[in-house]
């Protein structure tokens, strides 16, 4: 069963400023934290929904593609929780809760390179020194 009319209709209500376009099929939504922080989410309904998970698709031309996957993920893991249920409302409320509480999403790109040079093990710059040191007496 494709998304009903009376879901539709509470989207409508809820993210009227955000609705791009919305059908039995499926639903766009612009999602924005910030100007650098937005997303575009399109969710797609299947035969059998509620009963099964609807597919979520995210699109930003601001994010990485990597950030994109991950919130993907996210998505479609709280689309799970609510098996049987409409599932748009807390899809959209779970973006909308990363985009405004996680500020360094504009930097996922620079902060996964730092947390990946602070996993290295230390460099052992006390020994040049005190051989620079030792050259200099």
């Amino acid at each position: 069963m494709p998304c009903p009319e009376q879901e539709l209709t509470r989207i409508l209500s809820l993210f009227e400023d955000g609705v791009v376009r919305s059908t039995t099929s499926d639903v766009l939504i612009h999602v924005y934290g910030s100007a650098i922080r937005q997303v575009y989410a399109q969710l797609f309904y299947g035969d059998n929904y509620p009963s099964e998970s609807a597919m979520v698709e995210l699109k930003s031309s601001t994010l990485p593609i990597e950030l994109l996957q991950r919130l993907e993920q996210g998505c479609m893991q709280e689309a799970s929780k609510h098996i049987g249920l409409y599932q748009t409302e807390p899809i959209i409320h779970f973006l909308e809760q990363q985009l405004n509480n996680n500020r360094l999403l504009a930097c996922f790109s620079e902060v996964s390179k730092v947390k990946a040079l602070v996993g290295q093990p230390p460099v052992r710059r006390t020994l040049v020194i005190f051989i620079m040191f030792q050259s200099i007496l």
